[in-house]
C-alpha cells in the first residue's frame, strides 16, 4: 500500500473504539536494532539493454558460512522482530529456493529498490540493490524458471487505480551464504515484463507464481462498495516468452464472513479488513495462502483443479495475527510453514507450522 498509508488504516482502530467500545489493536513500539544502510538506483526495463547507474557503495554484510549439513528453517518466536530497520514497509515476503532457511523481502514504494535476506527467524543476513525503479513493490515471489532460482518482484500496487501498465521483474537469486555471496552487489533483472489488466486498472497487492507452469496469480484488492467488503477478482498471467501480456479474470474469491469490526470499518473508514494483502504458492502448486489485514487463510488445490477453481472455495481460515497492517507472507517451498509480517521499522516476523515434519 503506497500513499495514504499512515492515515485511514492506522487510526480506524480508534474510530471503531468511538462507535462500539471495543479495545484497538495498539502497535508494539519498536526495538533498537542494527541499520543497513540501502543503496540502489535502476532504471526500469521491458527486456532491454539499458544500464543501470552504478549505486553508492552500500553497508555490506559479511557472508554467513554454510553448514556442512542441511538444516530446516528456524522459526520466530512470539518476541521475534524482523533483523533490520531497513525494511521500514515490508510489502513482500519469499522463501529462498536456494536454502529454505532464507527469507527475501522487499519494501513498499518511497524506499530503496532492494532485497533484503534474512535468516527463517528474521536476523539481517544482507541487501542487494536492484536495478529497478520502485514505483509500488507490494508482493515478493520465489520460484524456478528453467532449473534456476529467481525471484519475481511484483511492482502492482496503483492505489489510484490508473496505472496503464505495471511491471513484474525478474531476477536471478543470488547465494546468500558461502563464498559465493556479495551483498551489496546490484542485481539486474534478467526480465521485466510489462503488462495490463483486461478489464481496465486494479490495486494488486497480492501476487504468487505457480512454478509448475509459470502462471501469475494476481488479487486485487477491490474498494469498498455501499460501505460494504465486496469479494474480488482472480487474474492469471503466463510468464512464458510471448505470452499475451494481459491478465484475465477467472474467478472471483470465495465470499468472506465479516464480523462487526470488518463492518465498522469497512463503513466508517472505506477499509475491508479482509481483502487480500499478499499470497503465496508452494513450489509444487498444491497449496497456497493469502493474507489479509486480520488473518491468513490457506488453500489446498485439489487434483485436477485451476487455482481459480480452488480460490473460490473458502479455503481453510488460520487464526487472526493482530500486526498492524499485514502487508507480507511467504510459504515455504513444501507448503508446511507459513510465515507473515507487517509493515513498520522493526515489525514482528510471524510463523505457523502446517503441517509438521515428518506428517505426509
Amino acid at each position: 500500500m503506497s500513499g495514504v498509508r499512515s492515515g485511514p488504516l492506522r487510526c480506524w482502530p480508534l474510530l471503531l473504539l468511538a462507535a462500539c467500545g471495543s479495545q484497538p489493536v495498539v502497535p508494539i513500539e519498536p526495538a533498537a536494532t542494527q541499520t543497513v544502510t540501502q543503496a540502489a538506483t535502476g532504471t526500469d526495463m521491458q527486456t532491454d539493454t539499458q544500464t543501470p547507474t552504478p549505486p553508492a557503495t552500500p553497508l555490506a554484510t559479511p557472508p554467513v558460512e554454510e553448514p556442512t549439513a542441511p538444516a530446516l528453517p528456524a522459526l520466530p518466536d512470539e518476541t521475534t522482530r524482523l533483523g533490520t530497520t531497513a525494511l521500514r514497509e515490508t510489502s513482500g515476503l519469499a522463501v529462498s529456493r536456494r536454502d529454505p532457511r532464507v527469507l527475501w523481502a522487499i519494501n513498499d514504494s518511497g524506499n530503496a529498490p532492494a532485497l533484503h535476506a534474512l535468516t527463517s527467524d528474521g536476523r539481517a543476513l544482507g541487501e542487494w540493490p536492484v536495478a529497478a525503479p520502485n514505483r509500488d513493490w507490494e508482493d515478493l515471489a520465489a520460484l524456478r524458471l528453467d532449473g534456476e532460482p529467481h525471484l519475481l518482484i511484483a511492482d502492482t500496487g496503483d492505489n489510484a487505480r490508473r496505472r496503464d501498465e505495471v511491471v513484474l521483474h525478474l531476477v536471478v537469486e543470488p547465494p546468500v551464504r558461502g563464498a559465493g555471496a556479495a551483498p551489496g552487489t546490484t542485481l539486474v533483472p534478467s526480465r521485466s515484463l510489462r503488462f495490463r489488466y483486461e478489464d481496465g486498472a486494479h490495486d494488486v497487492e497480492a501476487v504468487a507464481v505457480d512454478e509448475r507452469d509459470a502462471a501469475v496469480w494476481l488479487l486485487p484488492k477491490e474498494p469498498v462498495g455501499d460501505g460494504r467488503g465486496v469479494a474480488g477478482g482472480v487474474y492469471t498471467l503466463s510468464l512464458a516468452e510471448g505470452a499475451d501480456p494481459v491478465a484475465r479474470r477467472v474467478a472471483t474469491l470465495a465470499p468472506v464472513e465479516r464480523g462487526l469490526e470488518a463492518r465498522l470499518a469497512a463503513a466508517l473508514v472505506g477499509i475491508d479488513l479482509e481483502q487480500p494483502t499478499a499470497f503465496d504458492i508452494a513450489a509444487d502448486g498444491e497449496s497456497g495462502c493469502l493474507l489479509t489485514y486480520r488473518r491468513p487463510r490457506c488453500f489446498e488445490r485439489a487434483e485436477g483443479q485451476s487455482w481459480g477453481e480452488t480460490l473460490a472455495g473458502p479455503g481453510r481460515t488460520l487464526a487472526p495475527h493482530a500486526l498492524a497492517q499485514a502487508e507480507a507472507l511467504a510459504l515455504s517451498a513444501d507448503g508446511r510453514i507459513v510465515w507473515f509480517t507487517s509493515e513498520g521499522v522493526s515489525a514482528p516476523l510471524r510463523a505457523r507450522r502446517l503441517q509438521e515434519p515428518g506428517d505426509p
